[in-house]
């Protein structure tokens, strides 16, 4: 499949399939039905939910699935796909439990406030239970306005769009001799998080490239990108 379509998106484009992108009722994308359901929770209770980064001082964001604010003071919130960070039934989820944790360790770190929703916590009586449960306890630990590490100038999220991609990949092609440019080219020009967004875009490389039309370096025999091959 990946041979002759380039990805399941060119398949479903091939079979005139539309691609259902999902957006909460506040108006921002998710990237689950998952994410979705907290989402109308939110909207349902009346609290507002927004997506936002989190700079840190040290230069690094923090991307949560929500952040909403009790009184003024901001809680993030993780919606994840697995129980707990101990317990998992794939080397997939074992990896995003190994990311979950760091994550949770930064949190922690720097004193921000963050609930945990589990797959197993998805419906209304358990997250009415979570979040009443949040308020009355004051939270497990209170968010610092003026820590020595946070920040609170809420960044907005990138999100990538297929335009998006290409005119970031016109941008680093020029510097690639008009060609179109390897995954460690990406990395090397600072645009590492485009190849993860063509994949979420359901795109690979190589139908990136069809699709723009930008050349190839002929020297480069690992410029035909297909699922499964070296990269660059």
């Amino acid at each position: 499949m990946y041979y002759y379509f380039g990805g399941f998106e060119n398949l479903r484009t091939h079979l005139g399939l539309k691609t259902r992108k999902l957006t909460s009722p506040q108006g921002f994308p998710v990237d689950s039905h998952q994410e979705l359901f907290v989402s109308k929770y939110f909207f349902a209770r009346g609290i507002p939910a927004e997506r936002k980064v989190i700079k840190l001082k040290n230069g690094r964001n923090l991307h949560p699935d929500f952040i909403i604010f009790d009184n003024g003071s901001p809680v993030v919130i993780e919606d994840t796909m697995v129980e707990s960070i101990d317990c998992f039934n794939s080397s997939r989820e074992e990896k995003y439990a190994a990311k979950l944790e760091a994550k949770i360790n930064t949190y922690n770190e720097n004193n921000i406030s963050h609930i945990i929703v589990t797959p197993s916590q998805i419906n209304i009586k358990s997250l009415d239970s979570l979040f009443l449960k949040f308020q009355k306890n004051g939270g497990e630990k209170k968010a610092q306005h003026k820590g020595d590490n946070l920040d609170l100038g809420f960044l907005s999220p990138v999100y990538w769009t297929l335009e998006k991609i290409e005119k970031e990949i016109i941008r680093v092609s020029k510097k690639c001799d008009g060609n179109f440019p390897t995954q460690s080219e990406l990395k090397k020009f600072g645009k590492p998080g485009i190849v993860n967004a063509i994949y979420k875009n359901k795109k690979t490389l190589n139908s990136m490239q069809l699709r723009m039309g930008l050349p190839v370096r002929p020297n480069l025999p690992t410029r035909v990108y297909r699922r499964g091959e070296k990269i660059g």
